[in-house]
């Protein structure tokens, strides 16, 4: 059994940078994943409880207005 499962996968390019955001379900619940990669082959990762995922909207929208 994994231990966790990505239900849901996007990809955008921005610049020289790839962005995936994965929609990941483990046992402790779901959360969003952002992974940076770069033309080197340098990844970032960073999770957000799906909890969070409307508040993360907002100011995403804030921002960008």
């Amino acid at each position: 059994m994994p231990k966790e499962t990505v239900t849901r996968s996007a990809t955008i390019q921005v610049e020289k940078k790839e962005i995936t955001v994965q929609l990941v379900e483990n046992p402790r619940g779901s959360c969003v994943r952002f992974i940076e990669s770069n033309a080197a082959g340098r990844r970032n990762y960073r999770m957000v409880p799906a909890s969070g995922l409307s508040e993360l909207t907002k100011v995403l929208q804030q921002l960008s207005a």
